[in-house]
């Protein structure tokens, strides 16, 4: 736009009042003409901004340019210059003023910079000032060997914080790298500042690459099929672009729906017919990356014909009304699934039968089941949770959805429930299970059926509500199976209404059966598999298969609007005598201060069993022995010291125990004695032993805690191995449950003792009641199994008295475990003895010789675990500096240490002066229960620095375990925010601690500059997790010097990795 005369007059007067610049044309052109400048008089530096005023006198706006070398010094922003870079000395840099239109047109003004402070400090780069993935930028700071405090702003210098959310330095590599990148390109200034005088400082502004983005958007929530009144009704707006113009590609969950280019937008069209309302999603991706794209959901209407009446025999029909009826959310269904096989030589049917019966109601569902004939029944309880957890609906969006509980009696004989999860300790959605009658109308029509003549609801085994059999029609769904939306239909149907929902035996055909009164039920049948014989079951041309098996489901519905889903009643306990003795055993048992028990552990599956390994027969008080079932067997006389009289702690023996054998006395000890065999001695003293086990201490406060202990063979007796935060008692099984858990088995005399068996009812209780009844490390990994159950044994002693509460004694209990997915399974059996009068003292166990455990303090006094390559290289040989460990000394010549060096020597080397700003052991060791593993250290070749050196980066790390994990051993997403909202905490006190020694300070914002700080930008967010989310998390700590990457991967384990400041890039 040209300047009118007004304006050209006004802008001379301003001209006037300033230093002007002018230079003729020098090129020849048709219209010669000339730019005058008007410049503030003064030298400029740092931070200044400049506004210029330049008229040409051909009427043409004008612009600013400067020289590319120049780019780190000056910002130009319209006819506004800003300075953004320093200068060591007075320079002059040349700005060119144009006129837009006619670049032969313009001049030249001089800026004349000068540092912004003496001593300024200068950022410059060679490889430019964009920071992108894969793109690291080397930086040239001057003074070169400054000690510098680095900042970082978003917000055009308003703000300066100690952590950019995209951006890290690395002091050692000197390298700019990008960690996360923004949505979109971000401007972040990076301040470096004199550690000794902050007003020293220089600046400088990187422009961060931002990622594309896709964007998606519809005009309608739902489809469904156009008529008359709506014909838009089957098709909706889709608005879909990608920053940048990037092209994009669709896809849809369903051949429902389509993606329709129309115009210069697209459109979403309804092409198939909907028999029962459903969710569609359309995603649209970068047709160059697939990984960057977005995802929206649009609901799917049923298509309804006019559902007129459907004629069966007999005057029976299917009918709008009498379907209608069974669209209940209360209902019960009762029935028969059958598994049938036919073996195809002869023609045997064999068939396995199993009664059912399912109670459904409002957010409630009861299933039951038997063998056919069989009393035992397996029953469920589940409800809708109150209990929500962040999910992603269909579009990927985060919203809360209710969990599925069931409902049980606990160990306490009392109501309790428990959130399902699966074997990932992922919570189980309520609306994911389908656990509600899918008998409706929003699932079913009239339309949907067709009468089949071929099927008799009699011969099937119905019994008609009304005169004669006869009046029964069955009417079969008329769509495929292998449709999409029949299959899930069938899925639902099968999964509401029957409680044997499992394995991959799907409905291929399914019937409503009709009599006078309306639908009484429902009959299916799955597919028909076909066993062949072969390897991966490959069929053979021109041969029938070897067998073909299948199963039939036929069901009766009732009580439609009045069914009720009841919680589970609490167990009855026993009337019998027998029950009096269980109770009076597990309460002496609670009572008795000193006891012990020997468990052994029968594996039943294995990858490689001797089964030698696991014959035990074992002296208890009673005399009564466990025994295996191979040949070979060991005696051991119910002490503990057998062995170590003659051979001392962990030695050999030529008689002993496989298995625990363990005391517990009303000193706050456990002392564990393992026993294992060798297959083979030289001295036939195949049997070998070791002793760990628990002591309890109270501290200077009062409060109680223990020590793990193990043989110790430098003192030659017992020393703490691991210092528990929490009573000894935590430890010890307690015998807290119910006797009505269990019902009575058996009896047998025993001398004067009656010994009754116990086992429990309820499988699902197995890890509960376990927990509560054995002291056996393989107790956490209890589990039900159909081949061995939970069971206790008690005695009363006919020779006492019925007062003497001694009378009442636990002999064993037993209980099952799997583990590693059920490649390692087998069962426990602990038997005791000497309850109450067991009379090992502490003194006997400990001696004088007792070492508790210290926490180091100095990383000097922790061992480096493995080898130091401090010469980069893992090639094992006779370095100069070698520890030998025959000779106990070190190879001279030379400074390679390839070495097991502790690991202040360790970390001296690696971090140099950035070892101050590392916590000693006692922080994590405090943090984690004394639970640590390791350090190593590691190294990572990186390539080769200007001079043709190769760089690396080095890592010390360290491996930590948390006790607060689930019966699945995972570690919960709030258990997970739980150690990470500690570890921050910790790091605070720390950073309170230690400010003043390392001078560390606070930004405006109240983080740390220096210090350890959390870097949410490079972590695992700690809220707003997907219910789902098993992925790996990631906490990262960073500090002036070093940074600090937490893994965990849903375990009990903390992966814990240490590097210089910048050399760690996710």
């Amino acid at each position: 736009m040209k300047l009118n005369s007004k304006t050209r007059i006004a802008l001379l007067l301003v001209l006037t009042m300033m230093v002007f610049v002018s230079v003729a044309l020098v090129a020849c052109q048709q219209n010669a003409g000339e730019i005058k400048v008007g410049i503030p008089e003064g030298i400029y530096k740092l931070g200044n901004k400049i506004s210029l005023v330049a008229l040409a006198t051909d009427g043409s706006n004008c612009a600013l340019k400067v020289d590319a070398k120049y780019a780190d010094l000056l910002k130009i922003d319209g006819m506004t210059i800003t300075v953004i870079g320093d200068v060591d000395e007075p320079t002059d840099v040349t700005v060119v003023v144009y006129a837009i239109g006619n670049e032969k047109l313009y001049t030249e003004v001089t800026l004349h910079l000068v540092p912004a402070t003496d001593g300024a400090i200068r950022i410059t780069s060679k490889s430019g000032y964009v920071v992108d993935i894969g793109k690291p930028l080397e930086l040239a700071v001057t003074p070169e060997n400054g000690n510098y405090v680095v900042t970082y702003s978003t917000d055009g210098g308003e703000t300066f914080l100690a952590n950019c959310d995209y951006l890290s330095y690395s002091p050692r590599t000197k390298m700019l790298s990008l960690v996360t990148s923004p949505l979109q390109d971000t401007t972040v200034i990076v301040k470096f500042a004199d550690k000794t005088n902050s007003a020293v400082f220089g600046t400088k502004e990187f422009v961060v690459k931002g990622l594309v983005s896709v964007n998606l958007s519809l005009d309608k929530t739902s489809l469904q099929k156009a008529t008359e009144a709506n014909p838009d009704a089957d098709e909706a707006k889709l608005t879909a672009w990608a920053t940048g113009g990037a092209e994009l590609v669709f896809a849809t969950s369903s051949d429902l729906i389509e993606v329709v280019e129309e115009g210069e937008g697209y459109i979403v069209r309804l092409v198939g017919d909907v028999r029962f309302d459903t969710t569609a999603t359309i995603t649209a991706s970068l047709k160059d990356n697939a990984n960057i794209s977005k995802t929206i959901s649009v609901r799917l209407l049923q298509t309804r014909g006019n559902q007129e009446p459907v004629e069966g025999k007999n005057g029976i029909k299917l009918t709008k009304e009498n379907l209608g009826e069974i669209s209940n959310a209360s209902i019960t269904s009762t029935g028969v699934l059958s598994d049938i096989t036919l073996t195809v030589s002869n023609g045997r049917e064999d068939k396995n039968s199993y009664e059912m019966l399912v109670k459904m109601a409002q957010d409630r569902w009861y299933g039951a089941w038997n063998i056919m004939g069989k009393k035992l029944v397996t029953s469920d309880t589940y409800v809708k949770s109150a209990t929500t957890v962040n999910a992603r609906d269909e579009s990927g969006n985060i919203v809360a959805k209710n969990v599925m509980d069931r409902l049980y009696i606990n160990s306490q004989n009392q109501l309790a429930s428990k959130t399902v999860k699966n074997s990932a300790s992922v919570p189980t959605l309520w609306e994911n299970q389908h656990l509600w009658n899918h008998l409706t109308t929003s699932y079913l029509t009239v339309d949907d059926f067709n009468f089949d003549e071929e099927v008799d609801a009699a011969a099937l085994g119905y019994v008609s509500r009304g005169t004669s059999n006869t009046s029964m029609s069955a009417f079969k769904y008329r769509f495929d199976a292998t449709d999409e939306q029949t299959a899930y239909l069938f899925a639902y149907i099968k999964q509401s209404l029957t409680p044997l929902a499992g394995g991959d035996d799907a409905i291929e055909d399914l019937w409503v059966i009709v009599d006078s009164e309306g639908v009484l039920g429902i009959y299916a049948k799955t597919y028909v598999e076909s066993y062949w014989g072969t390897e991966d079951n490959t069929p053979v041309q021109g041969s029938e298969p070897v067998s073909k098996s299948w199963s039939t489901i036929m069901l009766t519905l009732s009580d439609i609007g009045t069914t009720t889903v009841a919680d589970p009643a609490p167990y009855t306990v026993g009337t019998r005598d027998v029950y009096t003795i269980l109770e009076k055993s597990l309460s002496y048992m609670k009572d008795s201060k000193s006891y012990k028990f020997m468990a052994v552990d029968t594996a039943t599956r294995a990858p490689t069993v001797n089964e030698d390994d696991y014959n035990v027969s074992g002296g208890v008080d009673s005399g009564s022995t466990g025994s295996g079932s191979s040949s070979g067997s060991a005696t051991h006389s119910g002490k503990f010291y057998d062995h170590v009289d003659s051979v001392g702690l962990n030695g050999q023996a030529a008689t002993g125990t496989m298995g625990y054998v363990v005391a517990n006395t009303a000193n706050p000890f456990v002392l564990f004695e393992q026993v294992g065999k060798y297959e083979s001695s030289m001295d036939d003293n195949i049997y070998h032993f070791t002793y760990t086990g628990y002591k309890g201490f109270t501290d200077g406060s009062g409060a109680a805690y223990y020590e793990e202990f193990a043989y110790n063979s430098k003192i030659d007796g017992f020393a703490g191995t691991r210092i528990v935060n929490a009573d000894i008692s935590t430890v010890l099984p307690l015998f807290n449950f119910s006797t009505a858990l269990f019902k009575y088995d058996s009896m047998k005399m025993d001398g004067d003792r009656e010994v009754h068996t116990f086992s429990l009812i309820d499988p699902t209780l197995t890890y509960d009641v376990v927990q509560q009844m054995s002291i056996d490390k393989q107790r956490n990994s209890a589990s039900s199994s159909a081949e061995n159950t939970v069971q206790i044994s008690v005695a009363y002693d006919t020779s006492k008295e019925e007062s003497d509460p001694s009378a009442y004694t636990i002999v064993s209990t037993s209980y099952p475990y799997s583990f590693a997915g059920g490649t390692y399974a087998g069962y426990i059996t602990t038997y005791y003895y000497g309850i109450g009068t067991t009379t090992i003292t502490e003194n006997e166990v400990f001696g004088n010789k007792y070492q508790q455990r210290v926490l180091p303090t100095s990383w000097a006094e922790v061992a480096h675990k493995g080898y130091y390559y401090y010469l980069h290289t893992s090639e094992v040989k006779a370095y100069p500096g070698m520890y030998d460990k025959e000779t106990g000394k070190y190879i001279e010549g030379g400074d390679q240490k390839l070495t097991n060096s502790n690991m202040d020597t360790v970390f001296t080397d690696v971090f140099k002066d950035n070892y101050k700003y590392l916590p000693g052991p006692q922080f994590f060791l405090e943090l984690f229960n004394d639970r640590l593993s390791g350090p190593w250290y590691d190294y990572t070749s990186t390539g080769k620095d200007s001079a043709g050196n190769y760089t690396y980066t080095e890592e010390v790390s360290i491996t930590v375990q948390v006790d607060n994990v689930d019966e699945n051993k995972v570690l919960s997403n709030e258990e997970y925010v739980n150690c990470i909202n500690a570890i921050i905490a910790k790091f605070n006190k720390w950073n309170e601690a230690n400010a003043s020694v390392l001078g560390l300070t606070k930004d405006d914002k109240g983080n740390w500059i220096g210090g350890w700080t959390f870097s949410k930008a490079n972590s695992t967010a700690l809220e707003g997790f997907a219910y789902d989310d098993v992925s790996n998390r990631r906490a990262v700590f960073t500090c002036d010097g070093l940074t600090i990457v937490i893994e965990n991967i849903r375990s009990p384990y903390f992966y814990i990795t240490i590097y210089n400041a910048g050399e760690w890039i996710k």
